[in-house]
């Protein structure tokens, strides 16, 4: 030890006790005892009891219409492939033909693209007559479904299993009228529309027999789908899961984190009523209790690593399809400023925004993505995995900067250095000295060297002092308001003569009031005090850094807060809330593993000085067999309550383990 200490620096030592010191202090002792008060919230809690929860559940049990649902996904798992060949094959041929019957007997333009549709979807069809197999069965034996529906979702596969055991049933007769129905309905609804439609039931099955389905196709499509379909099925999701809280097949946890979520999500309800024109803004306060009650869908259904790892797998992968297409439409964009053809496909004056419809949405969505991609990158142990993580940082940061937003680059500098201080601890230096240094040379460099910094792509025309005393003169202004614009009848572009603030704190203050932004603040301290607690009492680096993640994520997003209004789309504001949750819920499993890892090894130590003891008394057992002297007795008690302190004394280590089997091996020969 002595020598490890001599091996470090002096910066490194001062920084270990200054560590040490801040963790005494008061302040340090706040954030780092929230495993204490959780404790006893949660013995407390645990003392009350839930009135009419097993008439619920026997209601929920009895009711038909919950029961008939499941048996009609297990009679159409149980169909066979060929029957849906027919099916598809009918709607393709009846699209097909129905158009070209419209051009000539109504003299109706046809729509070519249906026509294409419905060639391609005959001849999809045909692969699926080779196959007499049910789709359960078919399903089972997929490598392909396997992964998707059992490894990446997470699906429980006793349906599938239940249908494949009942065998197939023939749906052939049905199959011809089913997919001419179908076929006609295109006329009415596009066949997109339909094949969306019956994507949405599969994926409603599912989230109803495996609540935790829902959570990570929500986490797929937050970036691709509109926050309004969110939150519908975030809806659903929840009351699939309180379904299967009141049948007993899932638990509702309650900490004393998700009391403080609940007194914002009240506080920023009353706030919010009090709009100037209540009915105008009622959509949006809608949207936003359902993305603030979606934290206790998250942060209770992924209860294991495994759900907590797809969740990551899902988020790191829609991330990645959004920088992919940000990259894409940026080479589309230098393109057409070298070929002419190229400028009716894409403007060279339209920004690069991805499919999250603006630039500055798809910056944050990189800004809360990276530094889990950082955290893949560091956690991992194998070398390939590590460069997949660095892989992903590198195309999500390249989107992030051609995104041309400074706040967003800022956004990545604290969230970069964030995961490498709760990753080596020593690196904690670099949070003060990044931020010092940079100071220092912007007040200390040469006009002209810092004109030429913030001429470069996303720092171009940035002012740092402008942006700076915006917040202050805008904040002096909102404070003669302290319960908001909307208490006093005013609005902000009445006040301010914009439709919003671009900053986030001060577009709080201008909602809810004081009282609405004290209540984020508070519930973002005491997710903090969470986090740095875990972070203390973390076994390694590992833990440490997939704990800490999601407050890396959270701290850069606000970072870029301070310059825009990161919440004015309403997906990004679910992903900040989804990112919580799902820190939450690794926190609360770790602790729980590591509660039985040491109930585990404690049963262990006990077995084991038992066994040890008793080896003990064998071995004096020969020697007391002609022992008669009392003096000798005496002894040989001595000797055995010696034997027997040091095998109590060292039988918390592995060395005794080792040495037990050494005389166990030694005995056998």
């Amino acid at each position: 030890m002595d020598n490890r200490q001599k091996k470090k620096s002096l910066l490194d030592r001062f920084m270990a006790w200054l560590l040490v010191l801040l963790q005494r202090c008061f302040i340090g002792r706040f954030f780092t005892s929230y495993n204490r008060v959780n404790d006893k919230f949660e013995g407390k809690l645990s003392e009350g009891k839930r009135t009419g929860e097993k008439r619920l559940a026997r209601f929920i049990e009895k009711n038909r219409v919950i029961n008939f649902v499941p048996k009609i996904f297990q009679f159409l798992m149980r169909i066979p492939l060929r029957d849906y060949g027919i099916m598809l094959f009918m709607t393709g041929a009846v699209v097909s033909v129905l158009y070209p019957l419209n051009d000539m007997i109504l003299f109706i333009d046809i729509t070519f693209e249906m026509f294409v549709t419905g060639v391609a979807v005959c001849a999809c069809s045909i692969p699926l007559f080779f196959s007499s197999r049910s789709l359960a069965d078919n399903v089972l034996n997929s490598k392909t479904f396997n992964f998707l529906l059992f490894d990446f979702l997470g699906m429980d596969d006793e349906g599938f299993r239940t249908a494949s055991e009942k065998g197939k049933v023939s749906f052939a007769t049905f199959a011809f009228l089913i997919g001419a129905g179908l076929g006609v309905l295109s006329y009415f609804l596009l066949p997109s529309n339909t094949a969306l439609l019956v994507f949405a039931l599969i994926v409603a099955y599912c989230t109803l027999r495996t609540p935790e389905v829902g959570a990570i196709v929500t986490v797929l499509l937050i970036p691709f789908v509109d926050i309004f379909f969110s939150c519908i099925f975030i809806s659903y999701t929840f009351l699939c899961y309180v379904i299967k809280v009141l049948l007993g097949k899932r638990i509702f946890r309650f900490q004393y984190f998700d009391l403080w979520v609940s007194i914002a999500i009240v506080v920023l309800l009353v706030c919010g009523i009090n709009y100037s024109d209540p009915l105008a803004s009622l959509k949006a306060i809608s949207f936003e209790m359902v993305i603030l009650f979606s934290y206790f869908l998250f942060a209770n259904l992924i209860y294991s690593k495994a759900w907590f790892r797809r969740s990551i797998l899902a988020f790191t992968t829609s991330s990645i399809v959004v920088a992919l297409v940000a990259i894409a439409q940026a080479i589309l964009r230098r393109m057409a400023f070298n070929l002419e053809f190229l400028e009716n496909v894409y403007s060279k004056d339209w920004d690069i925004v991805s499919s999250l419809g603006s630039s500055s949405a798809m910056a944050q969505f990189m800004v809360i993505a990276i530094p889990f991609a950082i955290v893949h990158m560091i956690s991992e142990k194998k070398d390939s995995t590590k460069f997949v993580g660095f892989l992903m940082a590198v195309v999500m940061g390249t989107a992030l900067v051609l995104s041309n937003s400074a706040a967003g680059l800022v956004g990545l500098i604290v969230g970069s250095l964030l995961v490498f201080a709760f990753y080596k601890r020593m690196a904690i230096y670099l949070v003060v000295l990044v931020p010092a240094v940079l100071i220092t040379l912007y007040f200390t460099l040469p006009s002209s060297a810092i004109e030429a910094v913030f001429s470069w792509g996303p720092l171009a025309g940035v002012s740092v002092s402008k942006e700076l005393h915006y917040i202050k003169d805008t904040f002096l202004t909102l404070a003669q308001y302290p319960f908001g614009l909307n208490i006093a009848g005013e609005s902000v572009m009445d006040v301010l003569g914009t439709s919003y603030v671009d900053s986030l704190p001060i577009q709080l203050l201008a909602s809810y009031g004081f009282i609405g932004l004290a209540a984020v603040l508070m519930m973002m301290v005491m997710f903090a005090r969470v986090t740095f607690t875990y972070s203390v009492n973390a076994k390694n680096a590992y833990r440490r850094v997939n704990g800490c993640a999601g407050l890396c994520s959270t701290m850069a997003l606000l970072t870029v807060g301070l310059f825009s209004h990161v919440w004015l789309d309403k997906r990004i504001f679910l992903i900040f809330v989804m990112t919580i949750a799902l820190s939450m819920a690794y926190v609360k499993i770790d602790r729980e593993e590591e509660a039985v890892t040491r109930s585990q090894i404690d049963i262990t130590k006990a077995t084991v000085d038992i066994q040890l003891k008793e080896s003990v008394i064998h071995q004096s057992a020969p020697r007391r067999r002609y022992v008669h002297a009392p003096s000798m007795k005496r002894m040989l008690k001595k000797q055995e309550k010696i034997r027997t302190a040091e095998a109590k004394e060292f039988s918390n280590t592995d060395e005794l383990i080792i040495i037990k089997r050494n005389y166990q091996d030694e005995e056998q020969e």
